[in-house]
C-alpha cells in the first residue's frame, strides 16, 4: 500500500498580497491590520475548503467524514507566516472495512441474521450512487498488527493462511488530478477574498475608522 500527499489548496504570499490590495490603504491605520486580516482571512478559507472537500467527497463515496478530516492536513497562517495550506496525506488505498462492511466483527461474534442464522460473507457500501455489494471469499478478522477488525481474504483458496487484506478505491485519489486541484484552487481564492471583506469590514469597525 503506497503513501502519498498532495497539495490541494496553497495560499502564499504573492497571493495574499494581490488579494489584499482592496483593503490595504484602510488597514494602513489600524496596528497589524494587515496581517490581522489576511491571517483569519487565510485560517477561515481553509477550514471552509477542508469542510467543502469532504462533503464533495461523500457526495459520491460512502465514506466516514472523520476518515476524511483525518487525510487533509492544514498549516495554519500567523502573522509572522502569512501562508497557508491544505493537504491531502495518506494512502492511495482504503481499507475495505472502512466503506460500511458488515459483519462489523469477526465471524464467531457475528450478530445472528432474520432467520437465526450466522451472517456469512462480507458486504459494503462505496459508492452513494449504489447499493450494497457481496465481496467473493471475503470474511472480517481482527489484525494481529492493529487488533482491529478488517475484511481479509485467503491467498489460497484451499488454505488457511497466508491472508490478504483488501482493499477499495482511494477516494482522495480524484482529488489529486490536475484539473481537480486547479479547481479547488479557484474556489479557495474566491472564498479567500469573501473572507477578507468581512475580516476588513470587522476590524475597521472595531477601530471606528468607519
Amino acid at each position: 500500500m503506497s503513501k502519498t500527499s498532495q497539495t490541494l489548496v496553497l495560499i502564499d504570499r504573492d497571493r495574499i498580497d494581490r488579494q489584499m490590495r482592496v483593503v490595504e490603504q484602510t488597514l494602513k491605520h489600524i496596528k497589524d491590520g494587515y496581517k490581522t486580516v489576511a491571517m483569519r482571512a487565510v485560517n477561515k478559507t481553509l477550514d471552509g475548503m477542508r469542510t467543502d472537500v469532504v462533503r464533495l467527497i461523500r457526495s459520491t463515496y460512502a465514506v466516514p467524514a472523520r476518515d476524511l478530516r483525518d487525510k487533509l492536513a492544514i498549516i495554519k497562517a500567523s502573522k509572522s507566516y502569512l501562508r497557508g495550506s491544505l493537504t491531502a496525506k495518506g494512502p492511495i488505498s482504503v481499507p475495505l472495512m472502512r466503506y460500511g462492511a458488515y459483519p462489523r466483527a469477526p465471524f464467531i461474534s457475528a450478530p445472528k441474521g432474520p432467520k437465526g442464522k450466522r451472517h456469512k460473507g462480507v458486504t459494503v457500501k462505496v459508492r452513494n450512487d449504489g447499493g450494497r455489494k457481496g465481496v467473493r471469499h471475503a470474511f472480517v478478522l481482527n489484525s494481529p498488527s492493529t487488533g482491529n477488525a478488517e475484511v481479509v481474504r485467503r491467498v489460497h483458496a484451499d488454505q488457511r493462511y497466508p491472508i490478504c487484506l483488501l482493499y477499495g478505491p482511494g477516494h482522495l485519489a480524484a482529488l489529486r488530478q490536475d484539473d481537480n486541484v486547479h479547481e479547488l484552487q479557484e474556489q479557495a481564492m474566491k472564498r479567500f477574498g469573501k473572507a477578507i471583506e468581512h475580516e476588513a469590514r470587522y476590524l475597521i469597525e472595531k477601530a471606528g475608522l468607519r
